[in-house]
């Protein structure tokens, strides 16, 4: 069943990485056992449902309203689907130099490293630039009249 949609909001821009970024894929690169994730044409790329749980954690810390309404939930039977939608991101071909960094797998009884487990993987560095990130929302009719009626409720509440 379609949604009725009475709004679309997109906001697009470059997004700019603050600390290293690994996106695992699979794949049989030479230099490393973890490579970055890699679509069917080979483009190295972070996907939008890789990117959508960090956003939505960032709107729950950034914004007092719930989120959920937006971003969707489940609880129970209850619950429906995000409204919003985060594009896959392409790293440019310019951009694209990963750094390789070792690690070591953990024993979980000794909580030391365990023996035979190093293992290298690739990361986007800091300040790695990706452009064309797109978030698009589209909010249903009766959401936005909801939200519409709390405004006016609370505008005239504070005298407004």
């Amino acid at each position: 069943m379609a949604r009725d949609t009475a709004v679309r909001l997109q906001l697009t821009g470059t997004l700019v990485c603050r600390t290293p970024v690994h996106v695992g894929g699979a794949g049989d690169d030479p230099d490393t056992d973890l490579p970055v994730a890699r679509d069917g044409k080979d483009r190295c790329y972070l996907p939008g449902t890789s990117l959508t749980g960090a956003l939505r954690d960032w709107c729950r810390a950034a914004f007092a309203e719930p989120t959920d309404t937006l971003w969707g939930f489940q609880k129970g039977d209850d619950g429906h689907a995000s409204y919003v939608t985060v594009d896959d991101v392409y790293v440019p071909d310019a951009a694209l130099v990963p750094e390789v960094r070792d690690g070591v797998g953990i024993d979980r009884v000794t909580g030391a490293a365990a023996t035979g487990l190093k293992y290298d993987r690739a990361v986007l560095p800091r300040g790695t630039e990706l452009p064309d990130f797109a978030v698009t929302a589209e909010v249903p009719a009766d959401l936005v009249d909801k939200e519409r009626k709390i405004a006016t409720e609370k505008a005239a509440e504070s005298g407004k």
